[in-house]
């Protein structure tokens, strides 16, 4: 429901305004059997007579007019009007200069037009029931008349219409009490009718019928004033004037039926009392609009309620100045438009529903509102239009603003709508999210064009959690062609939520997280987080992605078929950090493949700069994450498991041999360390096995049998040298010989076969022996 597809509308251009007549300025004294006098027939077909306190006019055309010198109905008396049908047209024209007053009865079959430029009165007491009712204190042209043309035109000093009695059109009829000003303190009923006051020097009013009348006032207008009962049951109800007041009952309410529409607008001011009640309630609510071009000040009671999820709509607006007093009751699924000149949500102030201080409070530069009374009406399944109004951008830059500075957080209820539409710029400093069903919110800045020259993009600096809602970024009275600065705080899109913006710009600070669908372009400078922290889901880009080198991507992977992927409509440029992270236990199969970018193209920078992601085998991994870049038309960046990166130990050289430190042969090796080569162990050996045997060298290679856990198997410690040379023991004996004991170098005897096979050693025998012979222990020979 929107503002301009109202039934009822009015615009209000300026003029000067005319002096009215009083109360007073009528005539006093009336006596109970006055009627009419002077009549004239002009036009059509009618004829007139008076019979005693009765004037019986007996129309036999359409439509017929007639002057009268003067037109006042005493207390006794009756005018009694027989038309052919309901839709045909009596214009009574009074010429006499005196205003009429009606005290007593009017009846007719169709419509009554009273026109009398010195004003009309209907008295308390006084009835008029009729098809149609139309008192003008402005004059008709006969052309226009009989032409069915509403064109109301003021001469001189036109007088006041005023009702403090009864008056009732039929079903479908209307009441249009049209002059300088206009009041009423009686009853006015028009059943599935119409019901309009309008004040000015000039009124032009366009019955279309369906849907309703529009009013165009020319002229400084005047007042149009309820303090009595005005009724249309499921109709329309209009004041129009520059000054609109109510402290009565304007009910256009229906049982059985959808309500009816109600308007007050004002060029100048719009006030309400606090006993004001204008209700526009039925199966469905229907419209009440309340607009002042200057200041408006609400209170009273306002409603537009319907059946379950079947609410009206309810505008109140101040361009200038707007103050409400109570928050209206809309109903589910209804909407309530507030439209002040700027206004700023705050935290301090009552909520919608407490007393003692006003729900919106006007101040030097615009309007204040509880971000309560706005989250008990998105609670209750009401929308929330705030419309800020019209300034002039040459002096005034700041003109037309929306700022949120506390929270609004729907916590309960069917879904619900909120639209913030700022004539210049949308700031948003605290968070707006659901919790219970869709928040769906339209952002729109500058949406009049006032600032054509100027950029209007939404600041965003707080979380917005929309529970599955559309968010809808405009500029001027674009449907999603704005752009999105999200400065701050995280904007979460759930799976099947849109994003709708010509641009999205996540700058340092900020993130737009979850799934869901963006339907401009995107920069990330920020945070983008595919799915959800963890939760996994797909992110559509339809127009490009860029992210700079300061943007991160994250992503998850919960399943082969089950992990985050941005997909871009358009050219992807990928720069800054990938994050990549596992979630609920998932281990990725070797060999699988996640893509987690696609693009239908890729920009001049096709990779991550940086990537965030498990390289070697760990708790959550058995296998690294490699990314690649596959190319443009289908995959932009491809996640691929692959064995875990780990530094590879060379496979053992036939030269290489591990010792355990515990082994004997550890005993004559120093220093240790992990590795010995082979050649080294057989030289060790030789040693051990020459100081216990010393007639057998080991100058030969290892056996091809012989493994490090042979020489593990060692004893613990090798057994000294038994140098007492038995013969029976061995073939070859060792002893040694000094002048001076046994402390000098060992010399080695053997036969003259010896002899000859010593002969032919080399100079490395030799040398090995001479090793042996001063039972030196190896060098850089090293145990693990």
């Amino acid at each position: 429901m929107h503002l301009h597809s109202r039934p009822l509308r009015l615009s209000l251009l300026a003029s000067a305004l005319l002096l009215a007549c009083g109360a007073q300025s009528f005539a006093q004294g009336l006596p109970a059997n006055a009627l009419p006098t002077g009549w004239n027939v002009t036009s059509g077909a009618a004829t007139i007579t008076q019979n005693g306190n009765t004037l019986n006019i007996n129309q036999t055309s359409q439509q017929a007019i007639a002057n009268f010198a003067s037109f006042n109905v005493g207390s006794g008396a009756l005018v009694d009007i027989r038309q052919l049908n309901s839709s045909a047209a009596l214009l009574a024209r009074v010429t006499g200069g005196d205003p009429s007053l009606i005290q007593g009865q009017i009846r007719a079959d169709g419509a009554l037009w009273l026109i009398n430029q010195a004003g009309i009165m209907v008295g308390p007491g006084a009835r008029i029931d009729v098809a149609r009712f139309i008192a003008s204190s402005l004059n008709v042209s006969d052309s226009d008349f009989l032409a069915g043309r509403l064109n109301f035109k003021g001469a001189g000093t036109p007088g006041d219409v005023r009702n403090e009695g009864t008056i009732n059109a039929a079903s479908g009829g209307s009441i249009y009490l049209v002059g300088a000003n206009v009041a009423n303190s009686g009853s006015l009923n028009a059943p599935q009718g119409e019901v309009l006051l309008a004040a000015g020097q000039t009124v032009q009013l366009v019955d279309t019928a369906t849907p309703g009348v529009s009013v165009a006032i020319t002229g400084t207008p005047g007042e149009a004033r309820n303090l009595g009962q005005i009724t249309a049951e499921a109709g329309r109800i209009g004041l129009a004037a520059g000054l609109v007041s109510n402290s009565g009952t304007i009910n256009a309410s229906s049982a059985v039926r959808e309500g009816g529409r109600i308007f007050l607008r004002a060029s100048g001011d719009i006030k309400t009392s606090a006993t004001s009640n204008i209700s526009a309630n039925g199966t469905t609510g229907g419209h009440v609009v309340l607009i002042a071009e200057n200041a408006a000040s609400i209170d009273g009671e306002v409603s537009a309620t319907g059946s379950a999820g079947r609410g009206g709509y309810v505008d109140t607006s101040g361009k200038r100045s707007l103050d409400v007093v109570k928050a209206p009751t809309v109903g589910q699924g209804g909407e309530w438009h507030i439209d002040p000149f700027n206004i700023e949500i705050v935290a301090a102030g009552p909520d919608a529903g407490t007393t003692g201080e006003n729900v919106i409070t006007s101040n030097e530069t615009g309007a204040h509102i509880s971000a309560g009374t706005i989250t008990n009406a998105l609670d209750n399944g009401i929308n929330v239009t705030i419309t800020t109004g019209r300034g002039n951008p040459a002096v005034d830059l700041a003109h037309g603003d929306i700022t949120v500075s506390a929270a609004i957080s729907k916590t309960a209820g069917a879904d619900a709508a909120l639209t913030l539409r700022a004539n210049n710029n949308i700031i948003i400093n605290a968070p707006i999210t659901s919790t219970s069903n869709k928040l769906n919110l339209t952002l729109n800045s500058n949406y009049q064009s006032d600032y054509p020259l100027d950029d209007h993009a939404v600041q965003l600096n707080a979380n917005l959690a929309l529970n599955g809602g559309l968010l809808r970024v405009s500029q001027s009275e674009g449907n999603g062609n704005g752009t999105l600065n999200i400065a701050g705080g995280t904007t979460t899109l759930l799976a099947g939520s849109i994003l709708n913006a010509a641009a999205v710009n996540v700058l340092a600070g900020g993130t737009l997280s979850g799934a869901g669908t963006v339907t401009g372009a995107l920069s990330n400078n920020g945070n983008v987080t595919v799915g959800g922290a963890g939760a996994t889901g797909r992110l559509t880009v339809q127009g490009n992605y860029t992210q700079g080198s300061t943007g991160g991507l994250n992503v998850e992977l919960q399943a082969t078929d089950g992990f985050d992927q941005l997909a871009v409509d358009g050219t992807a440029s990928l720069n800054g950090r990938l994050s990549i992270r596992a979630v609920a236990g998932f281990v990725p199969p070797l060999d699988s493949t996640f893509d987690v970018v696609t693009a239908q193209t890729v920009g001049s920078t096709g990779s991550f700069s940086t990537i965030d992601a498990p390289q070697q085998s760990t708790a959550a991994f058995q296998a690294s994450l490699h990314v690649s870049y596959p190319g443009a038309g289908t995959t932009v960046s491809r996640i691929t498991a692959r064995p875990p990166v780990v530094t590879p130990t060379p496979a053992p050289s036939p030269d290489i041999c591990t010792i355990a430190p515990t082994s004997a042969l550890c005993q004559v090796l120093s220093p240790p360390t992990a590795s010995v080569p082979i050649r080294l162990v057989q030289q060790a050996l030789n040693n051990v096995i020459k100081t216990v045997t010393p007639s057998k060298p080991m100058d030969s290679p290892l056996p091809d049998d012989f493994t490090p856990e042979k020489v593990a198997a060692m004893p613990a410690s090798i057994p000294a040298a038994d140098n007492s040379g038995s013969s029976g023991n061995s073939s070859t004996s060792s002893s040694s010989t000094s002048s001076g004991g046994s402390g000098g170098p060992a010399s080695t005897t053997s036969t003259p076969d010896d002899s000859k096979s010593d002969a032919k050693k080399d100079d490395k025998s030799t040398e090995t022996k001479t090793t042996v012979a001063k039972n030196e222990p190896a060098k850089k020979m090293y145990c693990n």
